[in-house]
């Protein structure tokens, strides 16, 4: 597959709140056992992706996810609802 998603964050105002639900609904193991609570995700699946859950300070949820790109800079650029790896 030609640019592969191969990260997920949610961001949300209630971040615990997001780490229960989907650790309930999908069975997801979310580590938040860190100094700002950012939940890493690890989905137990070899065909799914790893992501986060973190916090925002306002606003609605956001999803912002990480592609593959095959070039030689190596950069990581960004645009306004995702983040792309160059």
């Amino acid at each position: 597959m030609p640019n592969p998603v191969v990260h997920f964050e949610i961001q949300s105002t209630n971040p615990e709140g997001l780490h229960k639900f989907y650790g309930e609904l999908f069975g997801w193991h979310i580590d938040a056992s860190n100094p700002i609570n950012y939940g890493l995700v690890d989905t137990h699946t070899d065909k799914g992706i790893g992501g986060g859950i973190g916090g925002k300070q306002d606003g609605a949820p956001t999803w912002l996810h990480s592609t593959s790109s095959p070039t030689t800079s190596g950069r990581l650029s960004t645009r306004p609802s995702s983040w792309v790896v160059r």
